[in-house]
């Protein structure tokens, strides 16, 4: 068997999406891991965090609460960075 090799999520990165690039950082807020997304045009900061709702199943939220089709749109697109970086580590 060949250990898979765990990479850390970079506390800065760029993530394209929608043609834009937006700025990621990881933050923490009241003792939660969140990722600040700056958007290179107007649209406000949004922070999202990993919440476990009352089903018990885990979604993406908006910070403040209001922007959740995004937060899903953006987090979704944060995971699969990281799953690039993943395969792209494992691959050496």
């Amino acid at each position: 068997l060949e250990s898979c090799r765990m990479v850390e999520m970079p506390d800065n990165f760029i993530l394209n999406w929608e043609g834009k690039e937006l700025t990621v950082s990881q933050k923490t807020m009241v003792g939660r891991k969140v990722f600040e997304i700056i958007f290179p045009d107007d649209t406000p900061k949004l922070y999202i965090h990993l919440a476990t709702i009352a089903t018990g199943q885990r979604m993406r939220m908006s910070i403040p609460e209001g922007r959740q089709e995004l937060a899903a749109a953006i987090g979704a697109e944060i995971i699969k960075y990281y799953r690039t970086l993943q395969a792209k580590a494992n691959e050496q």
